[in-house]
């Protein structure tokens, strides 16, 4: 029952980060031509997120599934 609420919380929390950096990137983009350092800022800022919540991808897909019987 644990493993299964962390790998929900896992799961919620990859796709959180993948939106909310991809977003990030998108507004950074846009704002890079009023103000270039708060967008070159935003834009890393959404890069860096984006690439976590991928490699937490990666790392869900290293971890065995609970709910299949053997």
């Amino acid at each position: 029952m644990e493993r299964q609420k962390a790998l929900d919380w896992l799961g919620r929390m990859i796709w959180f980060l993948v939106y909310g950096g991809l977003i990030l990137l998108i507004v950074g983009f846009r704002l890079r031509v009023d103000s270039a350092t708060a967008g070159w800022a935003l834009m890393i800022a959404g890069a860096v997120i984006a690439v976590l919540g991928f490699f937490l991808i990666w790392v869900r897909s290293r971890v065995p599934d609970s709910t299949i019987d053997k």
